[in-house]
């Protein structure tokens, strides 16, 4: 009962940690584009402080995308240690085979 209590709460946590970091994303890539739209609209030099504004959220966007893709790699790794290849018979029987080859008998 503890153990279903316990999977409830992981679930309902990462779930709303998902959409936490969805909205967040969505909304960096929303302003990168407005300062971008507001830094072509301008006919003279462009504004610095627009400028590092823009490449501080893009620093920030980028990070958000390099822990979900730690997390993507994680979780491939446990799928391929749990689903991953097994031990067939060809392979058993070639251990075996070289096992033999490599004793000897009198």
């Amino acid at each position: 009962m503890v153990k279903l209590k316990i999977r409830e709460k992981s679930i309902s946590y990462a779930a709303s940690k998902k959409r936490q970091h969805k909205s967040r994303e969505a909304e960096l890539e929303k302003l990168i584009a407005s300062l971008e739209e507001q830094i072509d609209d301008t006919s003279g030099p462009p504004n610095m402080n627009i400028i590092e504004r823009i490449n501080i959220l893009k620093d920030e966007l980028e990070k958000l995308i390099e822990y979900r893709t730690k997390g993507a790699i994680l979780r491939s790794k446990t799928q391929w240690y749990n689903e991953g290849e097994k031990n067939t018979k060809y392979f058993l029987n070639l251990e075996k085979r070289n096992f033999k080859q490599g004793t000897i008998s009198n």
